[in-house]
């Protein structure tokens, strides 16, 4: 037998060996697991996102019922004034007949 290296052997030293047929499916398989769960945990944060928004909307909305509430209960200064004015004259009045019934007692 001949030990010495042949050119035979020189060639499969240089060739890269590919992979088993069984490697790569498992290869695969992992990268395809893994895209997997990430397009699940996507759709969780995006489902968790909307419901948070849903929540937010109605807060939103009922915030808005309750602004125009306030705004339409609300006095105008004008309003205000002339509630003023109403109560300043009542009062007016009032003094002044006290001084009357003070002036006939005597």
């Amino acid at each position: 037998m001949d030990t010495e290296p042949g050119a035979l052997d020189e060639r499969r030293k240089n060739v890269t060996q590919r992979p088993t047929a069984m490697v790569e499916v498992r290869a695969w398989i992992a990268v395809a697991l893994a895209i997997l769960v990430q397009s699940g945990s996507a759709l969780w944060w995006a489902a968790n996102i909307t419901s948070k928004v849903e929540i937010l909307q109605t807060s939103v909305t009922e915030v808005k019922t309750d602004m125009k509430a306030v705004q339409h209960s609300a006095q105008t200064a004008a309003q205000a004034a002339e509630d003023k004015n109403t109560l300043l004259r009542q009062i007016l009045d009032h003094e002044s007949r006290l001084r009357d019934l003070e002036r006939t007692k005597r």
